[in-house]
């Protein structure tokens, strides 16, 4: 990779296993590099962004960066070199040069991240929540963060999607991003402007070809060369990768796969003692059932991961010592409990991105995708096809049961297979309007059939005349392609002989009913169960030749995704008016077409703080006491609200049919619509990334449409409150829970639940009392906020506390803030293009200015600069606060600062610096103005009408309103979308830095 001469990969194209997840350490080497050579060498992005699937579980890439981040704390050589390399990169006072964020679970602060642009950074998160930053939308960010955090993924940014086929439409929208953002900036730009943005690109790069994308046309793939081959662990992965072969075995009959998924994995482990077999399922209620029943037989034995389950287990399936079996060499001696086979048992949550190798894998069938990534988790390693090929033994192997051919004839695969190329021309568009609307695809798709999921819209399999005549449609097309890229039999069901031979079987191995969630497998005979008969498996074609084949771009589906347009980003970019429910980002990220895949999710948190105002009024039925209770719940969730990690995920459209449900005598809830919190859910309102809140005692019956039930057929487990245990992570603020009542149940240490009249709990633990958690007060200061529970003899009490920035005995003045800042700015600017004065004047200049609004009686008495306070403390009228000196301030009347800035400044008459030329003086001033105006999220373009004193009418506007809409609209012409929000984030984080000095709260979005 030529990092170093400012040429990165487009494109990663590598073996599974050769080490993609290297590019991290390769990534922070040339940034290293760079630092030393700053005055001649290309420029390397600060942040790597590192984007996975959302239900990936990320231990390779996490425990890399820590490991990491721990060594760039040793001070010896050479590590030293390296760290004062990058620490030349950060402005002065910044404590760490190497940050590690994991937005995905939410281990740290989701905006503390983002405060300081100077740091190098390794961003790990999901599609979801870089995708929508990135587009100007984040999910649960304010019109402060919104702006910001989309100029720190789009400015000094390398964006790594992994697995990017499993995402092609986000492929799609990155391509578009990037080429929005890397345009060249306006001619009536200054030199001066566009070498400091020189300095700061913005790269994109795709992990994994994408068979239904041709390759990005910018940059370069990145493949491995013939000397590579040479290399011991590269050799093994090829080897592997050559050596590895995959069965199938016919089953007509769908509703008994699951059973068959059971039968073969106990055959493989009767038949290899302490192999470590992994069973992947398309539908979770599938993988539960094969999960099931392998426990009757191998109890203790089998580890179930689903989509469905929170981060909070999900990052915690690394302390699972089962599953380690999934994560040592095979060639390693086993101790004796692991001289038993190991099962992992899941969905697409275990398929995609888990760092688990598995000796063999059982599975149904599917899309050539998912088979291939399925395979990936086979002898990842290459040990097992090393000992295979040394002993001329039986290779690796992954069995695929069921499955059907399809009806999308040959004829029509090969004219769908050309069309799709020629959606691709080598020269014009990258994509033209034929490719937005998935028009090739009208092969295979009729009027009457626009594309469908997998699961809803199933091929048909007989030959009735109802269905004569009609158009196969996308997902039969997906599959017969699948079907004829691992070269299977046309005729896909088994003989007579072989059913009932298999059947057989079965019942022997112990697995003699239909396994699904509702059935418990009979334990059978516990004596050695006979092997399938060989007739009924057919080895497929080389999994090497698979994506060669002219037919895989079929099996990736239509890549159906709207265009990124300027319009659609003006409206996302926009913060004067709340984002659209009419313009979601989801199909930007996940396509217009609905797939299991992308599937648009709400989250769903349980918290004691629900329980609160689910019981306050069971004794008595008193409207008005509820109210006062949601106003305090209502406070809590909106300035303590639930981390990431605490959320289930559920589809929207079951979250919205559950809601609906009139059947259903739903408990207390809040709801989060990403802007507002309230206690009433229309279902409509619901929308990707709403969140749920529900109390810890909701009866588990009501749950089970949206919930899976754990290992023991219960849903205790998920209905606990785990914010405590999560929040030794990192979290914004801490929680104590005091009570010494035995009813309120603990399990893992942070996790609780309330039992109500002995309904729907585990058996407890242990109570609960008042020392469950101490608090360490030189870093955490008590809330006001306080919550009360004291029903049915039931009592517990919630305190919240937040960190502590100094020792709360100072008083931010304004005159020292403004220095502050000014100071900070300067310093920002210094270490993101040393020696450009324009920036460092405008960020200087901007920071000395930016709050003289706060000079202002109206809101100096609101925020507690009253004549008592001044007595009381011996000061003089002529003090100017610039944070509050009381818990809550008071109203401004309608008075914003930064509106009481622009009025302030407005008719000076130049810029106080001197610029070369007219333009560059007119931008520096704009710049200048625009920075000011918008450091709290306003003025994007403009001031709503209810941030004014006196709202204008319709026929008469306010001028400085109008300028600061024109000068926003010329800024983002000139500079674009996203570097015109990085210099607003600039003098934020400066305008933060200023107020950490003194101020003890958390950051205001305001």
């Amino acid at each position: 990779m030529h990092l170093i001469d400012g040429n990165p990969p487009s494109l990663v194209d590598l073996p599974t296993g050769a080490g993609k997840t290297d590019l991290i350490i390769i990534w922070l080497i040339a940034l290293a590099w760079y630092a030393q050579h700053r005055g001649s060498a290309k420029p390397v992005p600060r942040r790597l962004v590192w984007v996975v699937n959302r239900r990936v579980l990320v231990q390779q890439v996490d425990e890399m960066a820590r490991d990491l981040a721990a060594i760039l704390d040793d001070a010896s050589e050479p590590i030293s070199n390296l760290v004062s390399s990058l620490r030349s990169l950060c402005r002065p006072t910044t404590e760490k040069v190497f940050c590690v964020v994991q937005l995905r679970g939410q281990r740290v602060d989701d905006r503390e991240w983002s405060l300081d642009p100077t740091v190098p950074q390794l961003i790990i998160g999901t599609v979801d929540q870089i995708g929508s930053r990135l587009l100007f939308h984040g999910y649960g960010q304010g019109k402060w963060a919104r702006p910001m955090q989309a100029a720190l993924l789009g400015v000094d940014a390398w964006v790594c999607i992994d697995e990017a086929h499993l995402v092609p439409a986000f492929a799609v929208t990155l391509r578009q991003v990037r080429e929005l953002a890397t345009r060249p900036l306006s001619g009536d730009i200054p030199q001066i402007v566009k070498s400091f943005f020189d300095h700061l690109p913005f790269w994109v790069t795709e992990l994994s070809a994408t068979p239904g994308l041709p390759s990005p046309r910018h940059g370069t793939v990145f493949r491995l060369e013939s000397e590579d081959e040479t290399d011991e662990i590269i050799a093994d992965r090829l080897l592997a990768k050559k050596t590895r072969r995959v069965l199938w075995k016919p089953q007509p009959d769908q509703k008994t796969v699951p059973r068959d998924l059971a039968a073969e994995a106990l055959r493989i482990a009767q038949e290899t003692p302490g192999s470590a077999i992994a069973v992947f399922c398309f539908k979770a209620r599938d993988a539960k059932a094969v999960a099931k029943s392998i426990a009757a037989k191998y109890k203790g034995r089998v580890v179930l991961v689903t989509g469905r389950i929170r981060g909070y287990e999900r990052d915690r399936l690394g302390e699972n010592k089962l599953f380690h079996r999934f994560r040592q060499k095979h060639t390693e001696p086993m101790a004796v409990a692991d001289a038993q086979p190991a099962f992992l048992v899941g969905t697409s949550a275990a398929e995609v991105g888990l760092d688990a190798d598995a000796s063999a894998i059982v599975c149904d069938f599917g899309n050539l995708l998912t088979l291939t990534q399925r395979l990936g988790r086979l002898d990842r390693r290459g040990q097992l096809s090393r000992l295979a090929a040394a002993r001329n033994g039986v290779p690796p192997t992954m069995t695929i049961i069921g499955g059907f051919r399809g009806k999308t004839t040959d004829a029509q695969l090969q004219a769908l297979a050309a069309q799709l190329k020629a959606a691709h021309p080598p020269t014009g568009p990258e994509y033209g309007a034929e490719f937005f609307l998935g028009a090739p695809w009208s092969v295979v798709v009729g009027k009457d059939r626009v594309g469908g999921s997998e699961e809803d819209d199933e091929p048909v399999h007989d030959e009735s005349d109802d269905n004569a005549g009609k158009k196969p449609g996308v997902p039969d097309a997906k599959d017969s392609a699948t079907w004829r890229v691992l070269g299977l039999p046309l005729a896909s069901a088994p003989t007579s002989e072989e059913s009932e031979k298999t059947k057989s079987d079965h019942e022997e191995i112990g697995v003699t009913k239909a396994a699904d969630a509702d059935t418990e497998p009979e334990p059978g005979d516990a004596g050695t169960p006979k092997l399938a008969p060989a007739t009924s498996a057919r080895e497929a074609n080389p999994a090497y030749t698979w994506l060669n084949d002219k037919f895989a771009p079929i099996t990736a589906g239509p890549v159906v995704v709207p265009p990124l347009t300027l319009a659609t980003l003006q409206r996302w970019a926009a913060t004067t008016a709340r984002p659209s429910r009419f313009l979601p980002v989801h199909p930007w990220l996940y396509g217009l077409l609905p797939d299991e895949e992308g599937a648009a999710l709400v989250g769903i948190a349980f918290r004691l703080e629900i329980d609160i105002l689910q019981h306050c009024c069971e004794d008595e039925d008193v409207d008005e006491r509820r109210d006062q209770t949601w106003e305090r719940v209502h406070a809590c969730l909106a300035e303590f609200p639930p981390l990431r990690s605490e959320l289930h995920f559920v589809p929207l459209g079951e979250a919205r049919a559950w809601v609906a449900d009139p059947a259903i005598k739903r408990p207390a809830m809040a709801h989060f619509d990403g802007d507002e919190w309230s206690d009433s859910i229309n279902p409509k309102n619901l929308q990707p990334d709403s969140v749920l809140v529900l109390p810890t005692s909701a009866d588990p019956s009501i749950l089970e449409a949206i919930f899976p039930t754990g290992e023991k057929g219960d849903l205790s487990e998920p209905t606990w409150d785990v914010f405590n245990a999560l929040a030794s992570d990192g979290a914004r603020y801490r929680r104590q829970v005091e009570t010494k009542s035995s009813r309120l149940a603990t399990g893992r240490p942070g996790a609780y639940q309330l039992s109500i009249g002995g309904a729907g709990g585990p058996e407890e633990e242990k109570a609960v009392g008042s020392e469950t958690e101490e608090i360490d007060c030189a870093k955490w200061k008590p809330a006001r906020t306080v919550l009360r529970f004291a029903v049915f003899g039931i009592e517990y009490k919630l305190r919240y506390w937040k960190p502590r920035r100094s020792d709360g005995s100072g008083v931010s003045w304004l005159v020292d803030h403004l220095n502050a800042a000014g100071s900070y700015g300067e310093a920002i600017a210094k270490a993101l293009d040393p020696g450009n004065p324009f920036i460092e004047r405008l960020l200087s200049e901007a920071g000395e200015a930016h709050d003289i609004g706060k000079d202002n009686d109206k809101w100096q008495r609101a925020m507690g600069n009253t004549s008592t306070w001044r007595n009381d403390n011996g000061h003089d009228e002529s003090v100017r606060l610039a944070k509050p000196v009381v818990e809550r301030p008071g109203s401004t009347v309608g008075y914003r600062h930064e509106w009481g800035t622009l009025w302030m400044i407005k008719d000076r008459t130049g810029p106080p610096m001197l610029a070369p030329d007219e333009a560059s003086a007119r931008l520096w001033w704009d710049l200048y103005l625009h920075l000011i105006a918008a450091h709290h999220g306003y003025f994007r373009p403009s001031m709503p009408d209810r941030g004014l004193n006196s709202p204008p009418t319709v026929t008469r506007q306010n001028p400085v309103r109008l300028m600061t809409t024109e000068r926003y609209a010329r800024l983002q012409r000139q500079l674009g979308y996203w570097r015109l929000a990085y210099l607003e984030s600039l003098l934020k984080t400066a305008d933060v830095a200023a107020s950490r000095e003194t101020e003890t709260e958390s950051v205001d979005e305001d």
